[in-house]
């Protein structure tokens, strides 16, 4: 088994600045995961802020990708689902120190820290390197981007404003960690993971609006999340009264949820065991994983098992005062053939659960 290796090269806080901040990774690696952590400082002067906010994580950045030479090939995806694609998998909650819960936020300093990750092979897998992540190009510029995107008000996603009350965000750095084995002449991965997001915006009831699912790759996981955008201050609030129940199946009676829509706040709670009991900051969101335990057989391919693979969801407009704007999120991780692969599949792979 090669030897792994943790990098300090990006290891040095990054201060978040622009829109998309740049933290140079080392390339030519078999790189295992990424380990993201994200600071920040939050001061609240002249009087109360309104209401804390998404629990006050995760709030304050929008967006990560994994880009080679100027491209983007893993995302970029939002925080939040990054880290509940990283929470669903690990041994305990995942590490976080936020703002506390209360109806107003008081006048005082608030150190925010987050630290989630990157996983391409996870601990358990029975062939953790078939799923390492390579550049296509062995000379590309290898980097972990971080997005604040313009219109994306990160304090008002903290935090409601308040009249009299002054809230500004400092210091706010990102901060990285390469897991990575030597390449040492070994063929590529089997498999090269790859992440992305679907978004579709709600008009109004629908009591069954179809979510697609299109791919002729293997599916590890999927997310659920739904959002709010209140069009007064900016704030994107990960809301919980848009997608009232959900199913997802495929044609020719197959269901992964199903077959009748369960409602979705029942699908959350039952997140319990692998969110060590705490699902209230994400009540919002559902994963489901088709690598429980880290098996990659269990993985779906709904190109074979089911056509026409997709939600249906039950959806309403937010009911969060003063919101303009409300969306469902689907985060889809799947495993792509690495460009370059030659040579036949392993045998788990040819062939699909019935």
């Amino acid at each position: 088994m090669a030897r792994l290796t943790r990098s300090n090269k990006g290891t040095k806080p990054v201060l978040l600045t622009g829109e998309r901040t740049q933290v140079i990774l080392d390339n030519r690696k078999r790189t295992k995961r990424l380990i993201i952590a994200i600071a920040g400082t939050l001061t609240v002067a002249g009087g109360p802020a309104g209401a804390v906010r998404n629990g006050g994580r995760l709030s304050t950045i929008y967006s990560h990708a994994v880009n080679e030479n100027g491209e983007d090939t893993w995302g970029p995806n939002r925080a939040y689902m990054v880290r509940q694609l990283a929470e669903m998998r690990a041994a305990q909650p995942l590490a976080a120190e936020t703002l506390p819960p209360s109806g107003a936020l008081p006048i005082g300093v608030y150190p925010l820290f987050e630290e989630y990750a990157i996983n391409f092979g996870y601990n358990g897998q029975v062939g953790p390197s078939e799923t390492d992540f390579i550049e296509r190009d062995p000379s590309s510029f290898l980097t972990l981007d971080t997005f604040l995107t313009p219109g994306f008000n990160a304090v008002t996603t903290l935090v409601a404003p308040a009249g009299g009350s002054t809230v500004t965000l400092s210091n706010l750095t990102v901060r990285v960690t390469q897991e990575f084995a030597e390449l040492d002449g070994a063929t590529l991965p089997v498999f090269k993971p790859r992440a992305r997001e679907q978004v579709q915006p709600v008009a109004g009831t629908v009591a069954a609006e179809l979510n697609y699912i299109k791919t002729q790759n293997r599916l590890r996981a999927l997310i659920w999340s739904q959002e709010a955008v209140i069009g007064a201050d900016g704030g994107v609030i990960v809301d919980t009264s848009v997608i009232m129940a959900l199913r997802v199946i495929g044609d020719g009676g197959f269901n992964v949820i199903g077959p009748n829509q369960v409602p979705f706040r029942d699908l959350v709670d039952s997140q319990r065991l692998d969110f060590g009991g705490d699902v209230t900051w994400s009540g919002g969101i559902f994963g489901q994983d088709f690598a429980y335990n880290a098996r990659l057989a269990n993985t779906l391919f709904p190109a074979i098992q089911a056509p026409n693979f997709r939600g249906e969801l039950a959806v309403q407009l937010s009911t969060l005062p003063g919101a303009t704007t409300s969306r469902t999120v689907q985060l889809i991780e799947e495993l792509t053939r690495p460009e370059g692969t030659v040579g036949p599949l392993p045998e788990w792979a040819q062939t699909v659960a019935a």
